[in-house]
């Protein structure tokens, strides 16, 4: 998966491409000698995720994956996997946060963002604020603090369990 997402960092840069597809391989015929397709279709997913990470929201392809770990986590999206093992990033105070900062939290896309940078001009911003504004408080609440005060807490963990759970 690094490989994959360092090449396609690489397009971007070196031939200003708009957009990198990818496909799993899906053999046309059943046979034991062919490689086992299964995680195919999640590994895509990742990648197409992964891929919205480098072109929206400014992260690199070694900060998604690293040498020691160059493949995606099958369970969490990259932004939650980056979130979880970056806990130094963490948490970022909404109310004085820049952009780049807002962008990196998990549940906070760029619309989110800009509707937070434009909303605490005229106010500070709780918990409800965010949640009217379409901030995704199950995944953004471990990470975050609103006028100093965190919604959740936990260990690195903890907080993947967390972003696990369905409910």
């Amino acid at each position: 998966d690094g490989q994959i997402l360092r090449l396609t960092e690489f397009m971007y840069q070196k031939y200003d491409l708009k957009r990198v597809y990818y496909s799993s391989y899906a053999p046309v015929v059943r046979d034991p000698l062919l490689p086992d397709t299964g995680a195919g279709l999640l590994r895509e997913h990742r990648l197409y995720q992964a891929d919205w990470l480098l072109r929206y929201y400014d992260f690199s392809a070694w900060e998604l994956l690293t040498e020691e770990e160059p493949n995606f986590d099958p369970y969490l999206d990259p932004k939650c996997t980056w979130a979880v093992r970056h806990p130094e990033f963490f948490p970022v105070e909404i109310n004085t946060a820049p952009k780049a900062a807002l962008l990196r939290i998990p549940g906070i896309g760029p619309k989110s963002a800009l509707r937070i940078l434009s909303a605490r001009r005229q106010q500070h911003l709780g918990m409800a604020e965010l949640k009217r504004m379409g901030v995704v408080l199950k995944r953004a609440q471990y990470f975050i603090t609103c006028n100093g005060r965190a919604a959740a807490h936990g260990t690195r963990q903890e907080i993947a369990a967390a972003l696990l759970d369905p409910k």
